[in-house]
């Protein structure tokens, strides 16, 4: 895997266990490399932290982080976000697909865990780009009651090429909408 990639997401995961340690909220991480090597933490606002869970708000929150990586000709974006994942439990797996996917479909994953279907844990996404590849690590985590017990799990490391990632927070190569849904 490429150390540069590894370096860039140890960095965004150690500024965001930071940010984590200030209360029990997370707001997201948003880091440029600039063209002199730089790191540039942008932030965000507390107050716009809430809105990462709007899909059109995401849209346009990656969009002005796009415009912000074109305009400084940044070299690299790392963003970290926090995220539920979760698996099927036995009674999930139980289920015909079709009712699987109907539930996964008009249920988040905190309502499937409450019904039996899933267990969930939270996770801290980071995801890195450069203008020719990228990282997506996933760490995985059981909060406590004090924001300094933190259990960190297993972590995944999905790596690939520029060309190949698309979605919203996509921010070099073909940026065309199609490219970024």
């Amino acid at each position: 895997m490429n150390n540069e990639l590894q370096d860039l997401a140890e960095y965004g995961f150690r500024a965001a266990k930071r940010a984590m340690r200030k209360d029990l909220g997370f707001n997201p991480v948003f880091i440029l490399r600039l063209p002199d090597g730089q790191l540039k933490d942008l932030g965000l606002s507390e107050e716009l932290a809430p809105f990462m869970d709007d899909g059109c708000a995401k849209d346009a929150i990656f969009g002005a982080l796009r415009m912000t990586v074109q305009a400084t000709h940044a070299t690299a974006c790392i963003v970290v976000t926090e995220c539920w994942v979760g698996g099927p439990t036995e009674s999930g797996k139980l289920l015909p697909r079709q009712e699987w996917e109907r539930l996964t479909e008009k249920h988040s994953i905190p309502e499937l865990a409450r019904m039996g279907y899933v267990e969930r844990s939270e996770a801290l996404v980071i995801n890195v780009q450069t203008s020719t590849e990228t990282l997506l690590r996933t760490y995985y985590f059981a909060r406590r009651s004090h924001p300094d017990r933190i259990i960190w799990g297993e972590t995944r490391d999905i790596q690939g090429s520029e060309f190949e990632f698309s979605g919203r927070q996509k921010m070099f190569g073909d940026l065309r909408e199609e490219n970024l849904q």
